[in-house]
């Protein structure tokens, strides 16, 4: 799994911002090859929910990881250990923002 993955903790109760903030990440194009890994936190709205409207060829690129509400940074801390053993740049982005194109 080379290339850069872009951490994106989740824990929403307004839909719609997840989907965009992947997006976003996957339409970064100088960091060579980006697979989001979202950290769903026990969010009220589930991570598959929101991307299920995603297009299916982005959604190969995601990877959702689940855990016990612990918050943003332990949810952080959880996806940056998987990110070290696959040997990946990493990146990370809140819900909240959008990369520009």
């Amino acid at each position: 799994m080379p290339g850069t993955a872009v951490i994106v903790p989740f824990f929403q109760r307004s839909p719609g911002l997840l989907r965009s903030a992947v997006q976003s990440a996957l339409a970064q194009q100088d960091a060579g090859p980006v697979t989001v890994i979202v950290c769903d936190d026990a969010s009220p709205i589930p991570a598959e929910t929101e991307l299920a409207a995603l297009d299916p060829a982005l959604r190969r690129q995601v990877i959702v990881l689940h855990q016990p509400n612990s918050g943003a940074g332990a949810a952080r801390r959880f996806s940056i250990g998987i990110v070290i053993v696959a040997g990946m740049a990493i990146g990370t982005l809140f819900t909240l923002f959008v990369l520009p194109a």
